[in-house]
């Protein structure tokens, strides 16, 4: 039976894709192509090195055992699970767009919290000098900490595996569009985490952290209405920075390149600028 489902939902997922790396633009297919190569390119390299595997491991551990963790998890799981009981009492059991826009807003408050005590943790602690004169470099210290917290992030989702299958079981949505949503809670999870690592480099105190990135990330989600009153190069530029607009498809079902790029691009900015931070600490331990 399980075996099944997963094929009908890899099935309908691929049907539902739309222009994957196939851009009208020659250009548009390259850009799609290098954003690949420098994300396997990154796992390569972040991982090679068995210093980065052990920090890996060390921050992956501190999750799982710490209670932050769990109550972040616990908090998750209840308020996705009230969202999507409401979501089956109102009869929509063909639609889960509405889910994955919650939960990608309620990301907002909870990727910070996940994020906030990487660096600032650190750097309360002390262990900060020692990270920086260890033979790893800054950029396999701040992926190390960022593919940790991507790997909890993922794990959050894993009881919400359950409600595709209860609305298989109570109706019929498109497979297609189920694994979409997943991919965009992943894709805007991968940005907010980014964001978040870039606070948590920027500030000692950890709730100074989570409450500094919650407050960006907000503005980040809410850009796309200002853009109404703009003039029209402020509107098409402010509406293309809008998360909730580069979201809309992938809610709907359909996986545009042109979407992929933008999340993966915003991550890597805030990478490069978590680097960018770190680096200046150095210079002034």
């Amino acid at each position: 039976m399980s075996e099944v489902l997963l094929g009908t939902l890899a099935t309908g997922f691929f049907t539902n894709v739309k222009d994957i790396a196939a851009f009208p633009f020659a250009t548009s297919r390259i850009l799609f192509w290098c954003v690949l190569a420098v994300l396997i390119g990154a796992c390569a390299f972040t991982f090679s090195s068995a210093s980065v595997r052990a920090l890996f491991r060390r921050e992956l551990n501190a999750y799982f055992f710490s209670p932050v963790a769990y109550v972040v998890l616990t908090v998750f799981v209840f308020i996705s699970s009230i969202l999507f009981f409401l979501h089956v009492t109102k009869g929509r059991l063909n639609d889960v767009g509405p889910i994955t826009g919650t939960m990608t807003f309620l990301m907002i408050f909870i990727c910070p919290i996940i994020t906030m005590r990487l660096f600032s943790e650190e750097m309360r602690s002390g262990t900060i000098e020692v990270l920086m004169t260890a033979p790893i470099t800054d950029v396999q210290v701040v992926l190390a900490k960022y593919f940790a917290s991507l790997v909890f992030y993922t794990f959050l989702f894993v009881p919400s595996l359950a409600y595709p299958l209860v609305l298989c079981w109570l109706g019929s949505p498109d497979a297609g569009v189920v694994l979409s949503c997943y991919i965009c809670a992943l894709l805007v999870g991968a940005v907010y985490l980014a964001v978040g690592l870039l606070m948590s480099s920027l500030a000692k105190s950890q709730i100074v952290a989570a409450v500094a990135g919650i407050v960006f990330l907000l503005l980040f989600y809410l850009v796309g209405i200002f853009a109404e009153s703009g003039t029209d190069w402020a509107h098409h530029t402010l509406q293309y920075l809008s998360l909730v607009e580069h979201q809309e498809s992938l809610i709907r079902g359909i996986v545009d390149s042109r979407d992929l790029v933008f999340f993966v691009t915003f991550a890597i900015f805030f990478l490069f600028l978590t680097v960018r931070s770190v680096e200046s600490r150095k210079w002034r331990l």
